[in-house]
């Protein structure tokens, strides 16, 4: 290796030699330094246009924090499968337990079941499940009644031809910016 630094090469942590003279080649670093900044650009103008469609949501979803509300000791636990159990039917099936981990995780319209973990199981309450689902009323207030029914891609205006071509010419100049 002392052969290798004396010659003009430099050991890449423990993965190649490379030279530091070689003509005409950029270094493996300054690749990766460029492949790093571009990528951090695309990835702060899609945050950035996150931002601009988040601020979208409506005022209640908004102030209902998921980490806000925590389920009290007073309150008895059960498991998500008994409270499938306890559920009311829709369209004749049961409401699966999977769809109650689904509430909880990633929440619905921006609502969150509250949980505690005990051990390997998940559970919750009652009580954790009415105001799960008084929260879920009470969005309804914001939701105008004629759209309730519609699913979500119908109640979009249509998007214009020229509305296309300048989300096009956006995207076109966010990838030239970013030079990919």
């Amino acid at each position: 290796m002392r052969l290798a630094v004396q010659a003009g090469w430099q050991v890449a942590g423990n993965r190649q030699l490379t030279s530091s003279h070689t003509a005409g080649r950029v270094p493996e670093e300054k690749r990766f330094k460029k492949r790093a900044e571009s990528a951090q650009a695309i990835l702060d103008t899609l945050l950035t246009e996150l931002g601009r469609y988040s601020e979208g949501m409506c005022d209640a979803a908004k102030q209902t924090n998921r980490r806000e509300r925590r389920i009290s000791p007073n309150e008895e636990l059960i498991t998500l499968t008994e409270a499938a159990k306890h559920l009311p039917k829709v369209d004749g099936k049961k409401v699966a337990v999977c769809t109650l981990w689904r509430w909880c995780r990633v929440g619905l319209r921006g609502m969150f079941l509250e949980y505690v973990r005990v051990g390997r199981k998940i559970c919750t309450t009652r009580e954790a499940l009415l105001r799960f689902f008084t929260d879920l009323a009470d969005l309804d207030d914001f939701i105008s009644p004629d759209t309730r029914s519609q699913p979500r891609f119908l109640r979009r205006p249509p998007i214009t031809t020229r509305q296309r071509q300048r989300a096009l010419a956006e995207a076109d100049a966010i990838l030239e910016r970013a030079r990919i």
